[in-house]
């Protein structure tokens, strides 16, 4: 994971990199998720504290060098050097005040309520409405406190109580092309509606599990503060628009899903370190939509200044002092009314109020159109198990949400028309196992909707392979019914090797050859697509006497015993797979008095023939049974 070099990589035009860092080549370190995402962090020399009220973890010479680690919950949850250094990097009082006046800023405080702070070159100092914000800023909220941002490129920024974020990045040019902008969020919930940079460059903000690309729409997004799992969905705007993100892996740059559905959440979940994430569907609860509202309104107040969620038509939209919010004008053609004026004395380093702007022009958007009944349908993710039999199941009905003018309709009636599920197809990323018909896997029943499936039937799939099935069925939100689609995606995780078959102890004489090749069927991996490789050590990690040797291609010992070596061996045999995963058996290797001239077979219960004499002792095997050729090291 961290020790591997990230190079940028430019997935559906969002690019992947640290910005501003170079990127660590330590070993991860693992903290507990509470201290981790809610701890207090600073620096003492070169140590790393993280500490709360009831522990402290110190983490000795992570200041040494050029890179930082980083830092994960033992879930797979993690924070990066770079977000780290924000929350830690220091300099003097007076350093910091000369160094807040001689950068531009990236964005203001436009509304506050309750207390919070923003850390910067290690300094914190309690937030005031109409405060400069800059690169490299971490902001944090404290309890029942919620604080509106904007940003020079007219982005408007919510954060909610006890929430964490680092400012990474904003480079924003109002002519440009090739703006971006990176924000970090620890914890806490986000409610963000995106600017100029999401339409025309590369916007980006970054969790603990995931990494998300923006194309101007308004988001939220929320991170459980115990153990790092992010929750994300679309808004719909005031004008009734509803737009979309990429979603990808935080550690692959893998693409997980587009998220453009309006009602649902994405909750990406960590399955273990150097594990893909989980992503599944949900629909949110009444609950969900109630928590999030104020903040939304907060957030759209700030994008649109005298929005007005009472009203209706053109009152409700109210005005804007920001240009973004007219879909009528590009940026550059807009005059001194527009608001951009105030973005780029903001820009500058002049503290303004974005209510206090002059000359709102008003902003008009179509009547609302007649009630319309929408159908939006979660897919299912989920992963494999590695033993069994594990039963699952999901009702189609469960995963269909019916919206009447964008809002959730709670009765269950019209989500799943009777008799009309069917599997539609299934595909596997990797080459299915001999014997295995994906179709038999996953059941769906007509009449119920309901879909059944045993999870551990796919512990064939590894780390980064699934198999992929689409259900169809219809829906009836209205009078007519309406056909519609659902994916159930198993994930593959890494299954550590086994020993099926120990190996039987083997004997030798001092002075003659020794030769044994361990049979193929003595370790598996229910990974099919998994390659082993083998070393042999003895019992105590020592390597094995010089007279020995091993060569794991072929699976084979040999050597000639010296005289005078009448002893007992030993030996242990380790299997690795791709992801250093292990399985050991260990056998002894009994070397015996050179002067037994007499010739003996003997048989074992696997079926092993044995055959020795006075000059060298062989190893076959006795019975029929097909061998399967492995690679080692």
């Amino acid at each position: 994971m961290s020790n591997v070099s990230m190079q940028a990589a430019i997935l559906d035009s969002f690019v992947f990199s640290d910005v501003g860092a170079q990127v660590s080549f330590h070993t991860v370190v693992p903290v507990g998720a509470e201290l981790l995402f809610s701890g207090h962090y600073s620096r003492n020399g070169v140590d790393l504290i993280v500490s709360s009220e009831t522990e402290s973890v110190t983490i000795p010479d992570y200041f040494k060098g050029e890179t930082r680690a980083s830092l994960t919950s033992p879930e797979g949850a993690s924070l990066s050097g770079r977000v780290v250094e924000a929350m830690t990097a220091r300099v003097l009082y007076a350093q910091a005040d000369q160094i807040a006046s001689a950068v531009p800023a990236v964005g203001n405080v436009a509304k506050i309520s309750g207390t919070a702070v923003v850390t910067r070159n290690g300094v914190p100092v309690e937030l005031k409405q109409g405060d400069r914000l800059l690169k490299g800023d971490v902001v944090q909220t404290g309890a029942e406190t919620t604080i509106g941002i904007s940003f020079v490129d007219g982005t408007a920024l919510g954060l909610a109580s006890n929430a964490r974020i680092v400012l990474d990045e904003m480079i924003y040019d109002p002519n440009g092309s090739s703006n971006s902008s990176l924000l970090s969020l620890i914890q806490g919930t986000i409610t963000l509606v995106a600017g100029h940079t999401a339409k025309y460059g590369n916007m980006r903000v970054e969790t603990p599990v995931a990494t998300m690309g923006i194309r101007g729409t308004a988001i939220m997004v929320e991170i459980a503060a115990d153990n790092g799992p992010s929750k994300f969905s679309v808004l719909r705007e005031p004008d009734g628009k509803i737009g979309s993100f990429h979603l990808y892996d935080k550690e692959t740059g893998d693409l997980l899903k587009v998220v453009s559905q309006a009602g649902l959440m994405t909750v990406v979940t960590p399955l273990g370190v150097g594990q893909p994430v989980s992503a599944v569907d949900q629909l949110k609860t009444l609950a969900d939509m109630q928590g999030e509202k104020s903040l939304v309104q907060q957030v759209f107040q700030i994008f649109y200044p005298n929005y007005n969620p009472d009203g209706g038509g053109g009152d409700r939209f109210g005005s804007s002092v920001n240009p973004l919010a007219n879909q009528s004008r590009g940026f550059a053609a807009l005059g001194s009314d527009s608001g951009v004026p105030a973005l780029m004395a903001l820009a500058a380093g002049v503290v303004l109020i974005p209510a206090a702007a002059a000359a709102p022009e008003t902003v008009f958007y179509p009547q609302e159109a007649p009630a319309v009944r929408a159908v939006a349908v979660a897919n299912v993710v989920d992963v494999q198990a590695s033993q069994g039999p594990v039963a699952r199941n999901f009702a189609i009905s469960d995963q269909v949400t019916v919206t009447l003018d964008g809002q959730v309709i709670g009765e269950a009636a019209g989500r799943y028309v009777p008799g009309t599920g069917t599997l539609k197809g299934v595909e596997s990323t990797v080459p299915t196992p001999p014997g295995i018909n994906l179709t038999n896997l996953v059941h769906v029943d007509p009449t119920t909707g309901v879909v059944t499936y045993d999870a551990s039937q796919f512990a064939f799939l590894g780390v980064g392979e699934a198999a992929i099935y689409t259900i169809g069925f219809e829906s009836r939100p209205g009078s007519d019914a309406i056909p519609e689609t659902l994916t159930l995606t198993i994930n593959g995780l890494n299954d550590s090797p086994t020993v099926e078959h120990p190996i039987q102890d083997q004997r030798a004489r001092e002075g003659c050859r020794f030769e044994y090749v361990i049979p193929a069927c003595v370790f598996a991996d229910l990974d099919a697509n998994d390659t082993l490789t083998y070393r042999a050590v003895l019992a105590n990690g020592d390597p094995l006497p010089s007279w020995l040797s091993f060569d794991p291609v072929t699976m084979t010992f040999s050597g000639t015993p010296p005289k005078g070596e009448e002893c007992v061996l030993h030996i242990k045999i380790i299997a690795s797979d791709e992801h250093n995963a292990t399985a050991v058996d260990q056998f002894d290797l009994v070397i015996a008095d050179s002067h037994h001239h007499h010739h003996h077979h003997w048989f074992d219960d696997d079926g092993f023939a044995f055959a020795s004499s006075n000059d060298q002792e062989i190893v076959t095997l006795a019975d029929s049974h097909e061998t399967v050729e492995m690679s080692a090291f």
